[in-house]
């Protein structure tokens, strides 16, 4: 994609390209409870998107590696955000196959598979009506469930966000 079809991403790589920013955008928008766990002075962007050739032109996402307090090892989570500016039904299976396509980069080379959270940033004119549970794709009987993946992705949709949280963090405002 170009910087002229799609100006938002680009907005949106160069903002969260930045750790600061992006420790105080996981402040301002996940539950306190899940940002308690985080050690945000030492976030850090992994510097190879895991991504092969064949997704890497739909990958707009960043990914970014947090250490968790008091862990006794280098125990860390990566958060993976996924920037949408239109409604897009299948983002759930978009979402899971990025963080498949890190866990298996992290298999080849050698490193112990690390939890993902996955974050979906939405600032589109229509109301998001997509799911945030994988499962949710699925129409199935309750026995066929356990057979199918299942996770959710944190969904922030800035264009229900509060005053406050947006003007907290004025380079959103853009």
């Amino acid at each position: 994609m170009t910087d002229l079809t799609n100006p938002h991403d680009k907005f949106f790589k160069a903002t969260f390209s930045q750790p600061g920013a992006v420790a105080l955008f996981l402040r301002e928008f996940l539950p306190a409870e899940v940002t308690a766990l985080f050690d945000l002075a030492h976030i850090q962007p992994v510097k190879d998107s895991f991504v092969d050739a064949t997704l890497k032109e739909h990958f707009s996402d960043l990914l970014f590696a947090v250490p968790l307090h008091d862990a006794d090892t280098h125990a860390f989570v990566c958060i993976l955000f996924e920037h949408k500016s239109s409604v897009d039904p299948l983002t759930p299976l978009q979402v899971l196959r990025y963080m498949v396509q890190s866990w298996d980069a992290m298999q080849r080379q050698q490193r112990p598979l690390a939890p993902i959270l996955p974050i979906v940033v939405y600032h589109g004119t229509q109301r998001w009506t997509v799911a945030t549970d994988f499962q949710a794709l699925f129409d199935l009987p309750a026995a066929l469930q356990r057979y199918t993946p299942t996770f959710h992705y944190h969904l922030s949709d800035l264009t229900t966000a509060r005053d406050e949280q947006l003007k907290a963090m004025a380079w959103l405002g853009a």
